[in-house]
């Protein structure tokens, strides 16, 4: 399941929660939760998006603290995704590990560079 699926079920099952909408098919929550298996199907989803933010807020606090400005402020916006996904700032902090901002930065504009001709 991918970064996107995750965030989507994780906001409808907010929303569900919130809104009571099971309500409507369900006595209470917990007779939801038993009729869609939740353990077995939602939740894992639910906990591995969780769990890969977490990971990403890492990734950004080691950029942030390695290149000394958050990685908004680094890449310029017309380089930037919509998104920074998990992968990317998992890379992009291994990078800050290995190289200075400047020479990490010719590295990404090369990289560009090359996937763009």
């Amino acid at each position: 399941m991918d970064e996107q699926s995750g965030r989507l079920v994780t906001m409808c099952w907010e929303q569900i929660e919130r809104k009571q909408l099971w309500r409507t098919r369900s006595k209470s929550e917990i007779q939801l939760h038993a009729n869609l298996r939740y353990r077995e199907t939602v939740d894992p989803i639910i906990q591995k998006f969780k769990k890969s933010e977490q990971q990403s807020e890492v990734y950004r606090r080691t950029i942030h603290k390695l290149w000394a400005d958050p990685i908004e402020k680094i890449i310029p916006s017309e380089l930037s995704p919509s998104k920074w996904s998990y992968h990317l700032l998992r890379h992009l902090a291994k990078l800050c590990n290995l190289v200075d901002r400047q020479k990490g930065l010719q590295l990404i504009h090369h990289a560009i560079k090359n996937r763009s001709t």
